[in-house]
């Protein structure tokens, strides 16, 4: 079982499945949290003063059963209308704030924004926004979190776990990120500067994140790393043999080319949705800005949709000087039906 989950080294979403590193009824019956019954975990406890700033922590093991569960819709509501008898969320919300800018401080970015997606359900294609709510963000600073105070752990106790670690970037200069006016322009310039993030045995800063020390380890049913990094933290606390250095290089050795390998199935699965979804569409009109050439040559560039939130490949059949953030008005008139790419003409909006 374990080999199965290292060979795969991620769990996969798609528009019509998910390729889980577990067994699903394995996940469902054992290793999910669940308001039915008990589940083995890490905790930590945290102690954040006014500035954000970590002043405690404490790992331990323990086990955990959830009360009930809320969508991120009713989370949202909650931490909103902040009602008495429920405002633990709201709290919880204001914590994780505390946090967030703390990290802008220490020259974090915030690049996030509204996403497209896809799902297809009986051969038919819906396309629905992933939006960023409070609720959204209260989640991912708490992962962030965890993820800051077990690598923490790790250091101090000198455990040899998979940091996710990223060098200091070349950022666009200030000028070039003034003059675009639109806020996804001005994310896209930044996100091209940066450098790859990287998994490595030895802590070092990650960049966009304004840390010092960071692991992944919120998802150990989906992630083979945080699995890793569990088991490393749970010898450690039991008194167990921690893998060192040399032995943890064979167990890492080829997991970041299958995450790199699972982002490309991904992103594979997402043009077939999107080519699916183009095509019953021919004719219709959507406004767009111009990112980047894909092939100059061939007048084939990267676009932005707006009202759709999402990228694409698209042909360009004007001479117009174009650069990026100009706004197009782009016509669906063909889609290869491959799944390579997807071809949309767009012309320049007047």
């Amino acid at each position: 079982l374990d080999l199965h989950a290292q060979s795969r080294g991620t769990s996969i979403y798609l528009s019509e499945k998910t390729i889980t590193l577990f067994p699903q009824e394995l996940i469902d019956s054992v290793l999910s949290l669940s308001t039915k019954r008990k589940s083995a975990a890490i905790s930590i406890r945290v102690l954040i003063d006014e500035h954000g700033n970590i002043e405690s922590q404490e790992v331990y093991l323990s086990w955990i059963k959830a009360n009930y569960k809320l969508s991120y819709e009713e989370a949202d509501e909650l931490i909103e209308y902040r009602p008495l008898e429920e405002e633990e969320l709201y709290k919880l919300s204001e914590l994780m704030k505390r946090r967030r800018n703390r990290r802008k401080l220490n020259g974090a970015l915030f690049l996030q924004s509204n996403e497209g997606r896809f799902t297809i359900r009986n051969n038919n294609v819906e396309h629905y926004i992933l939006e960023q709510t409070e609720s959204r963000e209260l989640i991912s600073e708490a992962m962030i979190l965890a993820g800051v105070v077990l690598a923490n752990y790790a250091v101090i106790n000198n455990i040899t776990i998979p940091y996710r670690t990223q060098l200091k970037s070349q950022l666009p200069k200030s000028k070039e990120i003034q003059c675009q006016n639109n806020d996804y322009i001005r994310n896209f310039l930044i996100i091209m500067s940066l450098n790859r993030g990287v998994t490595s045995l030895k802590p070092s800063e990650h960049f966009s994140l304004g840390l010092k020390a960071y692991a992944q380890v919120t998802s150990p049913i989906r992630r083979y790393t945080d699995l890793i990094t569990h088991r490393q933290i749970h010898s450690h606390i039991t008194n167990d043999q921690i893998l060192d250095y040399n032995m943890m290089i064979n167990e890492i050795n080829g997991l970041e080319a299958k995450m790199r390998e699972a982002k490309e199935v991904t992103r594979d699965d997402f043009t077939m949705a999107l080519n699916k979804w183009v095509i019953s569409r021919v004719g219709q009109k959507y406004s767009a800005m111009f990112l980047k050439w894909i092939d100059y040559n061939k007048r084939i560039a990267l676009v932005r949709i707006n009202t759709l939130f999402i990228n694409c490949s698209s042909i360009i059949d004007t001479n117009n000087y174009i650069t990026i953030g100009t706004k197009l008005l782009l016509e669906i008139r063909a889609a290869h039906g491959s799944g390579d790419k997807v071809v949309l003409i767009s012309e320049r909006q007047t």
